[in-house]
């Protein structure tokens, strides 16, 4: 990545974004804006994905409001991001910055999740669960949610 980017993207979170905590300890980098095309590359440059907001049109009088795009990115990649910009950002982000990181290296790591790899017992490939759960992966919760619905309506 070029330093132009890096000075970019300060810029952008400086101007439109926000830095928190999310749970009081998982860093968090907020863009939100109404220009598509510039969310869009902050974006990618995240690696996340753009969210359309439009909560914020359903207000009475409200209806001639741009249209708000917001993108995030947290927990490893938002330190990660954090460290990368540090010196490029204002005093009161910096803080913002060393709070979030501050909380990120104290935060107790578990090896708690389930390799989105690993399949469960009948095959299926896995998404982001917790071990200590009990939660069926996708194929398993359609599988059970037919099965419900089925008895619902025999029942009635």
């Amino acid at each position: 990545m070029k330093m132009k980017d890096i000075g970019w993207m300060a810029g952008i979170i400086e101007a439109d974004g926000n830095i928190s905590l999310a749970r009081g300890v998982t860093p968090r980098i907020n863009v939100s804006m109404s220009d598509l095309d510039t969310i869009q590359k902050v974006a990618d440059m995240f690696g996340s994905k753009v969210l359309v907001l439009t909560s914020h049109k359903k207000l009475p009088g409200r209806e001639h409001h741009k249209t708000m795009y917001r993108s995030s990115v947290g927990d490893r990649r938002a330190a990660s991001w954090l460290m990368t910009l540090f010196s490029f950002l204002s005093h009161r982000r910096k803080m913002q910055a060393s709070k979030a990181i501050m909380s990120w290296r104290n935060k107790k790591r578990k090896d708690t999740h389930v390799s989105l790899e690993q399949p469960c017992k009948r095959g299926h490939l896995q998404r982001y669960r917790r071990k200590s759960e009990k939660v069926r992966c996708r194929g398993c919760d359609a599988i059970y949610n037919a099965g419900q619905q089925s008895n619902k309506e025999t029942m009635t």
